[in-house]
């Protein structure tokens, strides 16, 4: 303490009075709500409600309650082309017809199946550009080596020889209705078959529908089109190859070869050659050639005095 503050003096602090009190705020009672314990109610669940109740809601109604909704929505119509009525049903009508054989029940039972042991690498694509390639490859058919294939761009099918499916056991689908194919001559060939096969060129599988023809003598299997623009097939002119590509981005360059079974076994090269026919007794064979030509002579001679003989006959 120091003299020029002087002693401190102790002061009463005066309380002031509080004014009147106002009523306390309510509280919620929320003990007529929560009626679990009283009532033995079973716990509700607040999201197996929301997700068991259905609204009746329209999309449109659906998309202005639900920004997030509508905006993603927005995004997919601009990546994508709007599809209409008629062309929307003719896309996906599209799309099925090739598989509508094997979708059907009753065709789909008779069917059958093939356990052959098929081995790819990779898978074909569904789009891609198409040449114009002609030749034969080597390719295998439900896991069984074919040399007779031939590749043509210029067919928008794929056809395969009823003899091949026969000698292999492979089955085939009958058709609901008989369907004509034009074949390079401008002539109509009717198909009654199809058969869908797993072939696999240079390690990628493709599921190819084949229409079946009669015997062919210079094919067992054509893929055209389809086949090429699967695979994203592309030529090379100058070498006689062709590229193709999966869908895992394996490419393959094949060969393409001017006649077909260039490697196929010795057994069967030896079964489509002619079979030799056994020499005839009844032919004798001579050492010089006069006999015979005197023998004709003699014929021809013959016949020369017989039509003199009926020119005379007729002049009198």
């Amino acid at each position: 303490m120091t003299p020029a503050q002087g002693p401190s003096v102790p002061r009463e602090v005066v309380m002031k009075d509080a004014g009147p009190k106002g009523q306390p705020k309510r509280k919620l009672d929320l003990e007529n709500i929560r009626a679990t314990e009283k009532y033995n109610v079973p716990a509700f669940d607040l999201g197996k409600h929301l997700g068991e109740t259905t609204v009746p809601i329209t999309v449109l109604q659906l998309l202005q309650l639900a920004p997030i909704i509508r905006r993603q929505m927005g995004h997919l119509m601009q990546c994508q082309r709007k599809l209409k009525g008629d062309e929307a049903k003719s896309i996906v009508s599209h799309l099925m017809e090739p598989y509508k054989e094997v979708l059907n029940p009753m065709t789909s039972n008779s069917l059958g199946s093939v356990n052959n042991v098929v081995t790819w690498n990779d898978v074909a694509k569904s789009e891609g550009e198409v040449p114009t390639s002609l030749g034969y490859i080597t390719t295998y058919v439900e896991g069984i080596q074919c040399d007779s294939a031939l590749v043509d761009g210029g067919s928008s099918v794929e056809l395969v020889s009823d003899t091949y499916l026969a000698r292999h056991g492979l089955p085939a689908v009958q058709l609901n209705e008989k369907r004509y194919i034009r074949m390079a001559n401008d002539a109509e060939q009717p198909i009654h078959l199809c058969a869908y096969l797993r072939v696999v060129t240079g390690g990628i599988l493709a599921l190819v529908k084949c229409y079946v023809m009669p015997a062919q003598q210079d094919w067992e299997l054509l893929l055209g089109k389809v086949w090429l623009r699967r695979l994203n097939a592309v030529e090379h002119h100058g070498e006689e190859k062709l590229t193709i590509t999966g869908t895992k981005g394996q490419t393959q360059t094949l060969p393409l070869y001017p006649c077909p079974d260039l490697f196929q076994s010795e057994e069967r090269r030896k079964a489509q050659l002619p079979a030799r026919t056994r020499p005839n007794k009844a032919v004798e064979f001579v050492e010089d050639d006069r006999e015979i030509i005197e023998e004709v002579e003699e014929i021809l001679k013959g016949f020369t005095s017989q039509m003199e003989n009926e020119d005379e006959i007729s002049e009198n």
